[in-house]
């Protein structure tokens, strides 16, 4: 699946962005809209600002390693004192959308058939697997949840998405995305119906065409006893081989078809 901006916009409003490194609930050093930073070294790829310009590689490391020291479980604001160093709003939603795409990478590998997913779905789904992590975000602990996704029943998804430890509004945010793909599916279902029952009229116009024996020659020349068709079209698909008259009376056969 791609990552799209809007998923990016709609973490970025959930994910507070702080500007220096602070501490995390854990007491691990954090940046931006969440970045975790896991060691000094870390901390040297970020482009960082000091007054306005790039900080340097030492200044970074001092920072971080300042950070680390001090007590965690405190409000991401207590470490501002601390710090020198800036982040760039625009370059924390870069890193976002990084983070994002590796949590896209992590979701491919729990839902394998995620980019026939409609795209509210994809997007529900990566703001859960970004927010509670691979090893969270599991059949194990979310069983209902993960059943209602292969069954591509998006309504009991909605109703199994509630995390007790996000804010109510996201919890709303990620159940209408699921509640719209339902709505998004059910319209590609109709819309296939209405194609796939078109392709019947045209393939039993055709079948009538030839089986009376018309034109035959325009569908069989050259000695061709039988065509293939493999048809897709709105969602539908229709496998059919027409044969010629050297097969016996000239026929339309459907082999297989889907929507």
């Amino acid at each position: 699946m791609d990552v799209r901006e809007s998923a990016v916009t709609r973490t970025a409003g959930f994910e507070a962005f702080v500007e220096h490194f602070y501490l995390d609930t854990v007491g691990k050093v954090t940046i931006g809209y969440g970045r975790m930073v896991p060691n000094a070294d870390a901390a040297v790829d970020l482009p960082l600002k000091k007054n306005g310009s790039d900080a340097d590689d030492d200044a970074k490391r001092d920072e971080w390693a300042l950070i680390k020291s001090k007590p965690a479980g405190k409000p991401a604001s207590y470490y501002r004192q601390f710090t020198k160093l800036t982040l760039q709003e625009s370059d924390a939603k870069a890193m976002l959308r990084e983070n994002l795409e590796g949590s896209a990478a992590d979701l491919k590998t729990r839902f394998p058939e995620l980019d026939d997913y409609p795209n509210d779905a994809q997007d529900a789904l990566l703001d859960m697997m970004f927010n509670l992590g691979l090893t969270k975000f599991s059949r194990a602990k979310w069983p209902k949840l993960f059943a209602a996704v292969e069954a591509k029943d998006w309504t009991t998804a909605a109703a199994e998405s509630n995390r007790p430890d996000v804010q109510e509004e996201r919890n709303e945010a990620i159940h209408d995305l699921f509640v719209s793909a339902a709505g998004a599916s059910l319209k590609l279902y109709l819309a296939a119906r209405i194609v796939n029952e078109s392709f019947k009229d045209q393939i039993g116009e055709l079948s009538s065409f030839i089986s009376g024996g018309q034109g035959i020659e325009k569908f069989f020349p050259y000695g061709i006893t039988k065509i293939k068709l493999d048809v897709k079209a709105g969602g539908v698909e229709i496998d059919f081989e027409i044969s010629g008259p050297e097969q016996g009376k000239p026929s339309v056969l459907a082999r297989k078809g889907k929507s």
